[in-house]
């Protein structure tokens, strides 16, 4: 799905009202306030290692329901290979190396984001099921696979580029702090049920 294929202009004003109404002091992640330690741990790491991949793996598992007891991590090597690709953010991750860090997360894309977006907030967004459930108002991406989170991170980037982009971002940078893009996007998917129709 591409933002053409929305009406963009409804779909940004719809974002700019929940903008307006956001309060962080709601959301249940800004009240623990463990983001900003999560996102400088990995800012503060040149080269991530296996140990840096499996404490991001814990504090990852601290934002989701399950722990990661089925994660695998016999592959080391390539993973943390991964996840410095990831860090750098000169290309996004390809379906085969977002399927390797899956099996390594517990088998999970919605971990997988999480980490990501802990390694590099401005390349990679946090995709979960409040995201997905206010994206599929407009029958956007709805299947958790590489490929649908590859289309999320594209749609995400043409939102942050678009003109109006700027009258959501700046609220939520007044009220949430030093965020990227992406982050103030995806507040706004994940808490808009608290604010439609208010």
């Amino acid at each position: 799905m591409k933002i053409k294929d929305i009406d963009k202009n409804a779909f940004l004003q719809k974002l700019e009202i929940i903008a307006e109404k956001y309060e962080p002091q709601k959301d249940e992640y800004f009240y623990k306030n463990t983001y900003p330690y999560f996102i400088d741990y990995f800012k503060n790491i040149d080269k991530i290692k296996m140990e840096h991949f499996i404490i991001g793996l814990s504090f990852t598992y601290s934002w989701m329901p399950t722990i990661p007891s089925n994660s695998n991590f016999s592959n080391g090597d390539e993973v943390t290979k991964i996840l410095n690709k990831a860090k750098l953010g000169e290309v996004l991750l390809s379906e085969y190396e977002l399927g390797k860090l899956q099996i390594a997360c517990n088998n999970s894309l919605i971990g997988v984001s999480k980490l990501l977006h802990f390694i590099n907030p401005h390349k990679y967004g946090i995709w979960d099921r409040k995201v997905t459930k206010f994206l599929n108002n407009g029958n956007i991406f709805y299947k958790y696979n590489a490929e649908n989170y590859l289309a999320y991170l594209l749609f995400l980037n043409e939102l942050k580029n678009e003109p109006m982009f700027k009258n959501i971002f700046e609220p939520m940078k007044q009220k949430v702090g030093n965020i990227s893009e992406y982050r103030a996007l995806e507040l706004i998917f994940f808490n808009a049920n608290k604010y439609e129709g208010k």
